[in-house]
């Protein structure tokens, strides 16, 4: 508000005569601006006003002589009262003076509107309409920022308090392209808009985890868009698993995880907290879990945390991620083998997801198969599953519920009998069921304890059938539990205590001869003793665990831990102590582990017919140090020494002994025992550029012996050298390929060197040679995939090529021999083979 005044002289007060006197009006020295009146009409007024200005430069009468109303004479008065002058004079002399003084208003400069406009909306990555949470928003007006937002988990942001006008706003986020996008704001109205970011290359080892992370002293970690990119393992992020140190490749890559020398039944599968009986299809064709709801995989090699128990060789753990949240969204996935999908989104307070996935190799074959190949396929290879989540809060917590299932088939009819087994004609046939529903909740009790509680409960078929010599079916009725306390009493101490177990009702219903022992040249079944068994039992199997993780300070952590198994049918108990240590300077880590680990025998092994009631746990030291270290921004290396001493191994035993008062074959015993040393290598680089990738190698033997008495012999999968290179890339025009190049020693195996011909089954029955006393040739095989991605606004096309045995290498698996063991030769895995397949993703 501008405000003026005018000052004239009315009179001067003297005790002398004026006429001859000289006179200096009052000066003003303090001015006071007068308040423009609340609610008067804006117009301009003046008011004029008298005023006595005493000796001391005072305002010490004032009276209105020219009024203007609407409040404008009192806003004046009063702020001619408060004003200071310097006081006339006389003669040089202060005397009290009379003034004129005119207060002139003019009404205030309308304010201009600040703060009504407001810019909001989400963004997204472009394609996937994935929210990006926590994307930088930069609000700019020419040069000057006008406003800053951060992104939500759920992708959305606000901008407030801007002016009407024109806008540039600039969108990051990381690993994303950073864009700029022009808007025009509107006084008094919100903006609502929605931006699109593409992905310039998301970091592959990007691993998101929830909650607490328990400090495993070996823990080989992938996120699921590493695991989908890898060559050879058809989009597959399970089956990254394979690439890690310390596996070996099964024969024929049948899906079976061989973990530093130890039985693949020795690996333990978790997803959800509970024990699953296998993780791949047949053939080790896929993974029975789509890999777009997996937030982790973890495999852990050895020396693993008590939670994990009735293990002797690593364990994978896989857990689910929570279903988006924001929107509907989803994929068709379709390739030369099967056809999947995946649909998910809000529901209520919370979300959810459902997956399903249908093999055509049955279709294939039975329009190509043929007459010629000698057998008939009654159902030919096939597979399918499903997974359905829903994750939804409760009582404070998390409850995540979880549905999976999977279905393996195949039944054929061999029109002639094998050369070395007439037994081995008529149908052939596999069948294998599994499903499971899990219920976990999470809750926080403080702000340091929190409780897990979950449960599963499913069934398990497994079928198998050979002509008329072998016919196995096993059900299991399937139920487990875990119950976790986790409290933090203080920062440098971390305790765990927690209960888990499984009980299953079973049936058995099984006709044909024992499992050849391991290491063993089969001699043909119709030559073998058959024993036939039909049982319904229950297993029981619970186990109590704790864990004490001390921060000792200086980077240094020290993990105590112990868990206690009891196992029904074995009516036995096995106690392990474990412990590691973990020494974080640096970019440097040095980690060691010491710990027993105990599992029972199979249930056929224990099994009063096929095997041997009698049997106890089998148990393995573990011992492991590693040392990791980052080479180069981006580059780490991490190297580890093991070693593992297995005892009471379950091995076959031909002596014949007294059960129930018969005098029967032993079947199986305890008298087996192991040793296993090693060297790990893992180097990959992470980087931020075009590029991740790894090299992986693994120096170790395997052996075994079936009686203390004996000498160690090689193990049936041990593999001197494991070396894998992995390495994904960008190339031109938007492709992204990768290679995956695998080298592995040959399996040992046991030569056949002669047979003696059995006349009453008609067959010859072969002579082995010293146990695993040769090796097959080594393997190697090179893998390419590229893919090429097609994005628009709202969805995204990917269409790949995976390419498994590039150079088309006649692998050497087995050995095959003639009628009468006389001549060999290799058996070679699969050549070349092309999956294709397109992905529209919404």
């Amino acid at each position: 508000m501008r405000r003026a005044w005018r000052l004239v002289v009315l009179s001067l007060l003297w005790s002398a005569s004026a006429a001859a006197q000289a006179l200096v009006p009052p000066e003003l020295t303090g001015p006071v601006e007068a308040a423009y009146p609340p609610g008067a009409p804006r117009r301009e007024a003046t008011v004029t006003l008298s005023i006595v200005v005493d000796e001391e430069g005072r305002s010490t009468e004032v009276k209105v002589l020219a009024p203007a109303g609407d409040g404008f004479d009192e806003a004046a008065v009063e702020a001619a009262r408060r004003m200071t002058w310097k006081p006339a004079t006389l003669d040089g002399r202060p005397v009290a003076a009379e003034i004129k003084f005119e207060y002139k208003f003019v009404p205030p400069a309308e304010a201009k509107p600040e703060g009504r406009a407001a810019l909001a909306g989400v963004v997204r990555e472009r394609g996937t309409r994935r929210p990006l949470a926590y994307a930088d928003v930069e609000v700019r007006q020419g040069d000057r920022v006008a406003g800053l937002a951060t992104a939500d988990a759920e992708g959305r942001f606000a901008v407030r308090r801007l002016a009407g006008g024109g806008y540039t706003v600039v969108v990051a986020a990381p690993r994303h392209v950073r864009r700029e996008f022009s808007e025009t704001l509107v006084d008094g109205e919100e903006l609502e808009v929605k931006y699109l970011l593409d992905a310039e290359g998301e970091d592959p080892y990007r691993t998101t985890v929830e909650g607490e992370r328990r400090q495993e002293v070996e823990r080989r970690t992938a996120s699921r868009d590493e695991a989908t990119r890898i060559p050879g393992t058809r989009g597959d992020a399970l089956r990254v698993i394979e690439t890690f140190p310390g596996v070996a490749r099964p024969i024929f890559g049948a899906g079976q995880l061989v973990v530093r020398g130890s039985n693949p039944l020795d690996t333990t599968t978790y997803i959800g907290g509970h024990q699953l009986p296998l993780l791949y299809h047949f053939g080790g064709i896929t993974s029975i879990v789509n890999s777009d709801l997996l937030e982790r995989i973890d495999f852990l090699p050895g020396n693993f945390s008590p939670r994990f128990g009735r293990a002797t060789g690593g364990v994978v753990d896989v857990g689910f991620r929570a279903p988006r949240r924001d929107r509907l969204g989803g994929y068709l996935d379709v390739s030369l083998l099967d056809t999947g999908f995946l649909l998910e989104g809000p529901l209520g307070e919370g979300s959810f997801a459902l997956a399903g996935r249908r093999s055509y190799v049955d279709l294939i074959l039975s329009a190509v198969l043929p007459s010629s190949a000698g057998l008939s396929l009654t159902t030919a290879p096939r597979y399918w599953d499903y997974q359905a989540l829903l994750d939804y809060p409760l009582a404070g917590g998390r409850l995540s519920l979880a549905a999976i299932g999977s279905s393996d088939e195949l039944e054929l009819i061999l029109d002639a009998p094998a050369e070395t087994d007439p037994a081995l004609r008529g149908t052939i046939g596999n069948t294998t069921y599994v499903q499971r529903i899990m219920a976990t909740w999470t809750k926080p009790l403080d702000e340091h304890t929190r409780l897990l509680a979950s449960l599963a409960q499913g069934t398990t078929r497994l079928a198998a059938r050979v002509g008329d010599t072998i016919d196995i079916d096993i059900r299991q009725y399937f139920q487990s539990y875990r119950l976790e306390v986790l409290h933090q009493p203080w920062r440098g101490l971390r305790l765990t205590l927690g209960l888990d177990g499984q009980i299953y009702p079973f049936s058995v219903d099984a006709k044909g001869p024992r499992l050849p022992a391991e290491g063993e040249v089969p001699t043909p079944a119709s030559a073998r003793e058959q024993l036939v068994q039909s049982r319904k039992d229950w297993e029981w199997r619970n186990g109590l665990y704790w864990e004490a993780a001390f921060d000792l300070g200086g980077g240094v952590t020290v993990t105590p831990g112990a868990r206690v198994d009891y196992y029904r049918l074995l009516g036995a108990w096995s106690a392990d102590p474990r412990i590691t240590a973990r020494w974080e300077f640096g970019d440097n880590t040095l980690r060691a582990g010491l710990g027993k680990y105990s599992q029972s025998p199979q249930e056929f092994q224990s099994d009063l017919v096929f095997g041997n009631p009698n049997l106890m746990p089998e148990s393995s030291i573990q011992a492991s140090i590693g040392y990791d270290r980052d080479i180069v921004p981006g580059l780490r290396a991490e190297a580890t020494l093991f070693a593992k001493l297995q005892r009471d191994l379950t091995v076959r035993d031909d002596n014949l002994t007294l059960r129930n008062g018969r005098i029967v074959t032993a079947g199986y015993s305890n008298d087996g025992q192991g040793r296993v040393l090693g060297a790990e290598l893992l180097v990959r680089y992470r980087g931020a550029g075009p590029f991740f990738g790894w090299l992986a190698y693994t120096l170790s033997r395997a052996e075994r012996r079936n009686a203390p008495t004996e000498d160690y012999r090689l193990f049936t999968i041990d593999q001197t050298h494991i070396l894998t290179l992995v390495g994904s890339f960008k190339l031109p025009w938007g492709l992204v390929g990768g290679l995956r190049f695998r080298f592995t020693s040959g399996n040992p195996v046991t030569p056949i060197v002669g047979s003696i011909y059995d006349a009453d089954a008609d067959v010859y029955i072969p002579i082995g040679g010293a146990t695993t006393s040769e090796r097959l040739p080594p393997y190697n095989q090179l893998d390419v995939r590229i893919e090429k991605k097609f994005t628009f606004d709202s969805w995204q096309l990917t269409a790949y090529l995976d390419l498994t045995n590039v150079y088309n290498r006649a692998n050497p698996e087995a050995y095959t021999y003639s009628y009468d063991f006389r001549r060999r030769q290799i058996i070679s895995g699969l050549p070349i083979f092309p999956a294709f397949g397109v992905k529209g993703e919404f």
